[in-house]
């Protein structure tokens, strides 16, 4: 579901990360797509940036070596791309950035 608000996420079931434990309820999308997460799709949680995968009852799941091993080169760097501002906002939060030095 489409949020109430008119904003660019959907709504999931609530969920939490299996990496950190930030719990979730809403998915969206990189480009700013209004695209319904489907099972099987990837998704990258906003807490730790570990790559998720929904599952058919659209909760989520770590993904596996083997899973990631099976995507095309230019989906692995997008996805990688797409973790960047997260693990960015991660380390300046902790003290370790080059802002939070400055």
């Amino acid at each position: 579901d489409a949020l109430p608000d008119g904003g660019r996420g959907m709504i999931t079931p609530a969920d939490c990360c299996p990496a950190c434990g930030y719990v979730f309820e809403l998915a969206s999308t990189v480009s700013g797509e209004e695209v319904k997460p489907q099972p099987g799709d990837v998704t990258i949680c906003f807490g730790c940036a570990d790559v998720l995968v929904f599952g058919p009852d659209m909760l989520t799941r770590a993904t596996t070596a083997d899973e990631r091993a099976t995507w095309p080169a230019d989906y692995r760097n997008a996805v990688e791309l797409a973790r960047l501002p997260i693990l960015d906002g991660r380390v300046r939060a902790v003290g370790n950035g080059p802002q939070a030095r400055a």
